[in-house]
């Protein structure tokens, strides 16, 4: 075989089981540190449109469908988010932290499609780590998790 013929290396190519491993232990750790930097906000309340999503719902009679296309206090029209934010006021309690659980598994979900990317597109372990750990300390998990 020659060097024209050979199959070439993906980039960020790996050992299935070493990916997988590496996959675990990045997220495990990314996770602790979400967790230790966002803990405080697990004692807050809940954002204010939540409350305008079900009073939206509630305001027109229970239909999913009319609520969705009602602007919300008249002005602002986001059937896209009252869709998708209604659902979960049938699956989880009307408890805060229980909405913050949710909003922190999904941010552990995104740490983990991310290092899936990442392991695509660089070789280096080094570069994904520091990409996982600018994703963990950032800040916009405050806004996700809680409004503080």
């Amino acid at each position: 075989m020659t060097a024209a013929t050979r199959p070439r290396a993906r980039l960020g190519s790996h050992a299935c089981g070493s990916a997988w491993a590496e996959s675990a232990l990045a997220v495990l750790a990314g996770t602790i540190v979400m967790l230790a930097l966002l803990w405080p906000a697990f004692g807050s309340y809940f954002f204010a449109e939540n409350f305008f999503y079900l009073g939206q719902y509630r305001e027109n009679g229970g239909h999913f469908w009319r609520a969705v296309f009602t602007p919300i206090t008249g002005i602002f029209f986001r059937p896209v988010f009252v869709a998708a934010s209604i659902p979960w006021h049938f699956v989880l309690p009307t408890e805060p932290f229980a909405y913050h659980c949710r909003n922190f598994a999904f941010a552990v979900l995104n740490l983990f499609l991310l290092h899936r990317v990442l392991l695509r597109l660089t070789a280096s372990r080094a570069a994904r780590g520091a990409a996982l750990l600018f994703f963990a300390i950032s800040k916009i998990h405050l806004t996700v998790v809680s409004p503080e």
